[in-house]
């Protein structure tokens, strides 16, 4: 019983810092995305 809390208080923080990881490759790739798109729109002009 004891070994399963432990697991699992351990999977939640790795979870917690993959989620986080997650984020912040979607986070970047929105950007690239956006300002690629910005470019375009711009050399249109």
């Amino acid at each position: 019983m004891v070994k399963s809390i432990g697991f699992a208080v351990l999977d939640s923080e790795r979870s917690d810092e993959c989620i986080d990881f997650t984020m912040l490759c979607v986070f970047s790739f929105f950007l690239c995305l956006c300002t690629r798109e910005r470019v375009e729109i711009m050399l249109q002009f």
